[in-house]
């Protein structure tokens, strides 16, 4: 998708940026596929840099894209409720990437929904209730060890989907800077993952790699 026709910006009062210099840009966006010709919008937002040893400059940043593009293709093979969770995961990551490492983590919770795995603490087969007179589900650590314990390559799987629910677990919680780099490594294992289940393409080699990055920044332990 490139921009098309007339671009619009407009520079944001200081009230609002703190005495900083920042300006929004917007552009309207068509797909150059003309079997497709898909229409859209791109927002950026643009704030002055100025380095060392070179003059100032304003550097944009997207802050807003519709439609968000796909990080990798969503064959029809996933089931219907993890590409729609990845669809709003890959729109958020754009607006609030906090709120895309959440959706991730709903994501790990559906894929093992999808591969059998218990979603609620039972006791003698029946669902145990809160206080509430609701099911009380099964904590996803607990969903995760119980999928381990069906074989290796599900023990291998296990290694991606734990760190990239610590990340989630840790978004929920944090409120510093977010690292924009370790949530695309993070979205990336999770398709590596559902590549390898459901299109039995082998898993990366730069997989462990990913890992270690997420667990570095965001595991608690």
């Amino acid at each position: 998708m490139s921009p098309v026709g007339d671009t619009s910006s407009r520079q944001l009062s200081d009230a609002r940026t703190g005495g900083d210099t920042q300006v929004l840009l917007r552009a309207d966006i068509l797909c150059q596929n003309t079997d497709c010709s898909e229409v859209g919008v791109l927002v950026m937002s643009g704030e002055v840099y100025s380095g060392n040893e070179s003059e100032p400059e304003m550097l944009f940043t997207p802050t807003y894209v519709n439609p968000s593009p796909n990080f990798f293709e969503l064959s029809d093979k996933y089931p219907f409720k993890i590409r729609l969770l990845l669809e709003q995961t890959f729109s958020l990551f754009w607006i609030d990437q906090a709120s895309s490492g959440n959706r991730l983590r709903v994501a790990i919770e559906e894929l093992l929904t999808q591969f059998g795995i218990d979603q609620y603490q039972t006791k003698n087969g029946i669902n145990t209730l809160s206080k509430r007179g609701l099911p009380k589900p099964l904590p996803l650590q607990e969903r995760l060890n119980r999928y381990k314990k069906r074989g290796k390559h599900e023990a291998r799987s296990v290694q991606a989907l734990e760190a990239v629910k610590c990340l989630g677990n840790e978004l929920s919680h944090r409120n510093d800077r977010i690292l924009s780099d370790i949530i695309y490594k993070a979205i990336m294992v999770f398709g590596a993952i559902l590549e390898n289940t459901y299109l039995s393409v082998k898993l990366p080699e730069n997989l462990n790699f990913s890992i270690e990055a997420i667990n570095f920044f965001y595991n608690p332990n």
